[in-house]
Order: C-alpha cells, then structure tokens, then sequence
C-alpha cells in the first residue's frame, strides 16, 4: 500500500500531470450525459450516478466514493469501455485520476472488478493505452490511473501485463514516449515489482531498448526523473535470477558508470549503485567496470559525501568486490605497460595494497626500470600532464612503503628533490600526492 508520503507526492505528480496535459480545462468542460444515455452507452442508473458525481464539491464526491465506491469504480470503467467518441474519454479519465488522488481508499473498490471478464480494470486501461494512438491525454492518463491502483495493492492478470509490455516495447522501439513517458515508466515501475511480469519484460528484448534513455547528449538538460524511472527498473529486474544476466552488457555498465560521472541527483546515483551492486557478482561485469575505470568513478562519488547509507554501503561493496578480482584484471605486466607508456591512469593496481605487497619485489627487474621512468616524469614534468605527474608521485611513495631499500633507490634517483619541488606545484592533486611521499619518506 502506499504511505502518507507517497500519496502526497502523487497528488503533486497528478496535479503537474493535469496541468501539462491541459487536463483542467478539460474538467472545466461540460459533457451532456443524456444524450449518451439516449444512445445507448450508459444506462439509466448510470446516468443517474455520474449526474450526482460530476461538477460537483470535493466533499460531495468524497461522501458518494466513500459510500457507493463500488458503483462509482464500475461506472468510470463501463464508461471507458464503451464511450470513445468525442472527449469524453479524456474527460472520464481525468475524473477517474482525480478521485484515485483526493480518495486514495476509492481504489479499493476497483478489487471486486478484478474477476470481471469485461470491467477488468487493468484490462480497460491498457485497452486505452493500447489504441491510444499519439493522444498522450489517453495514453498518460491510463497509464497513471493503472500506476495508483499497482501502488495500491491491485494486481495485474499476466495477460494484461503481457499487453502493456508488448506495447511498452512497440513504443520504445519506435520512439514514440516523447510526452508521456513519465506516466509510462510509472506504470511499467508498478508492474515490475512482481517476478513473472520482470521476466516477461526481460523475454521481449526489451532491456537492451532502455539504453539509449540513459544517456546524456552533451549540453542537454537531463529529465532526472525519467532517469530515476529507468534505473529503478534496471535496479527491480538486477534481483532476479535468470533476467540479471540479460543486464550484463557493456552498454548498459557504461551507460549506469558514465551516470555516475554527471549525475548528482541522489535517487539516481542510488539506484545506478544498487544495480551495479546486484550485479557485480558476475565475472563479465566486473571485467566491463574495471575496463571502464570504476574503481576512479567510485572514488568520485564517494568523495562526494553521501548521508544515504544505502549509497555508502553500496560504495564499500563495490569497491570490495573490485578489489578482489584485480589479480583477475590488473596484472603487474599491465602496470608494466602503462608506466613503460607514460599514460598512468588512476587504474587499480596504483591504489591496491595487495597489488603492492605482491609485486613490489619485480621492480627489481632490469635495475628497477620501472622506478626510473617514474623518476623520470617527476623530473621532466612540463611534458606529462598533472594527473601523470600527481600518479607518478603516488608510485614512488608506495614503493618506499613496500620496498625494504625502497627510501635509499629513488634518493639515489634524485626523487626527493623532484618531489619536494612539487610541493609548490600549482595543481592540487600533484601537491596533495608529493605532500603524502614526502610523508611516506620521512616514515620509511
């Protein structure tokens, strides 16, 4: 069931939703009952209701939901059912959405439908979506309508579920959720919480179409909570076994790691990490983090400084794993070839005291080259960038840690004077990593 919280946030949800869709106007309207009465759409008791219930007072439509629900649910559904010309189903539908926000408890009263064969109310709904066509008022209407009633503990029949996914993925593939989508991941959200309609989900290729929403064009003002929706069915399918290998893929990594990178917003940075936590377990993904340099995103987002405990304990799992398999991924041959190029990255190896404690001994290979090239870009500065200077600095102090002679080798190099220099060095990273190997010297 959904808390005070929640119910309050729909109600500004809906009103926002009625504002964009110009929903208000279209209550502002005035619909002739009778003659829909006249042709046959709705009957006489029918009629009778909705005179008693439209335009008239919040408390007025309160006392009627609270005590003639159960009329009122199949009266809005028969009316969707079987009016579709004009407006009225938009304005059907806006009354009905109104109602579900003023009188959560009204959608109790759709329970007893759920066994009828033609006033299903999920059945009507997704009908609605399904024939929508480009009428987003339908479309996100419906799709919103379905939203309260999953939060409110209604289910889903497998085969109303079935068509809202297959539609999902039309849409998806077409690239037709350009206003509505919002109102649409709500609904797909509500869905996802129960295991069989995820696999069904993941069944229809749908995973890989979510790729593309995640990303950020460069000078593009990010819709935060679309991005929220995304990841937090990435982040409801990541349980379930048999759907998680499905969200193995490097796009779908890159895409969660490179939200980390630009994103701030703390719902999103929650369910990226959540998502990536559930799978990191996989061989394959913590091969695709540690090629994407993770371990330096984490670094990131963690120097951020989170309050969320969630976040804080996914961040210290995430790391830990990482950690773990750098004997799998970051070799001393692949150390060896990054210092030989120049090109230091803040790749794990550097920070790894494993690393350190079980390879320091082969920088004795061919008179500690490897150290020398490390003294070399103190030295020559001006021609590597801050980052490599600041990681080579870094270097030098974790082998005087690890290495019994380690302090006496890179004196005779000239690195304490090269490290001291830095000390004055305009770039901070540079000066923080140099004031650390001073330290480090001065210790060892």
């Amino acid at each position: 069931m959904v808390s005070a919280k929640d119910r309050e946030r729909l109600l500004e949800e809906s009103q926002a939703n009625q504002d964009s869709l110009g929903t208000n106007s279209v209550l502002q309207q005035t619909v002739t009952w009778d003659s829909y009465e006249g042709a046959s759409l709705i009957s006489k008791k029918e009629l009778n209701l909705i005179r008693r219930f439209d335009k008239q007072s919040l408390e007025v439509q309160h006392d009627l939901l609270t005590h003639d629900g159960a009329a009122y649910a199949e009266l809005f559904l028969s009316m969707l059912k079987n009016i579709t010309q004009d407006n009225v189903p938009h304005y059907v539908l806006s009354l009905l959405d109104k109602a579900l926000i003023e009188e959560p408890s009204f959608a109790q009263s759709f329970t007893a439908l759920l066994e009828n064969a033609t006033l299903n109310p999920f059945a009507v709904l997704f009908r609605l979506v399904n024939r929508g066509g480009s009428d987003d008022v339908v479309v996100s209407k419906s799709c919103h309508i379905a939203y309260i009633l999953l939060n409110e503990g209604l289910a889903a029949t497998a085969a109303d579920a079935q068509t809202f996914i297959s539609w999902f993925g039309v849409q998806l593939a077409n690239k037709g959720l350009s206003g509505t989508a919002v109102q649409v991941f709500a609904c797909l959200q509500g869905l996802l919480r129960t295991a069989e309609f995820r696999h069904t989900f993941a069944a229809s290729n749908n995973i890989e179409r979510l790729e593309p929403l995640l990303e950020i064009q460069q000078g593009e003002q990010p819709n935060l909570q679309l991005l929220y929706q995304v990841t937090n069915c990435l982040w409801i399918l990541s349980y379930t076994k048999g759907v998680q290998e499905k969200l193995v893929s490097l796009g779908l990594i890159k895409s969660l790691v490179n939200l980390l990178k630009t994103v701030t917003k703390e719902k999103v940075i929650r369910m990226c990490l959540g998502t990536l936590r559930n799978l990191v377990e996989f061989k394959q993904c913590k091969s695709y983090l540690m090629e994407l340099s993770a371990f330096k995103v984490l670094g990131h987002v963690e120097s951020q400084g989170w309050g969320d405990d969630e976040i804080v304990e996914d961040l210290k799992h995430l790391n830990k794993m990482l950690e773990q398999n750098i004997m799998f991924l970051s070799t001393f041959d692949e150390y060896r070839k990054e210092v030989i190029s120049g090109h230091l990255e803040w790749s794990p190896a550097h920070r790894s005291v494993k690393f350190w404690n079980e390879n320091v001994h082969q920088f004795e290979q061919k008179n500690f080259e490897l150290v020398r090239m490390l003294a070399n870009i103190l030295k020559a500065g001006s021609g590597f960038t801050s980052r490599q200077v600041a990681i080579a600095a870094h270097d030098i102090g974790q082998f005087v840690v690890h290495y019994p002679r380690g302090k006496t080798i890179v004196s005779e190099m000239g690195c304490k004077v090269s490290i001291m220099m830095l000390l004055t060095n305009d770039n901070e990273e540079v000066t923080k990593e140099a004031l650390l190997c001073v330290q480090k010297m001065m210790i060892h």
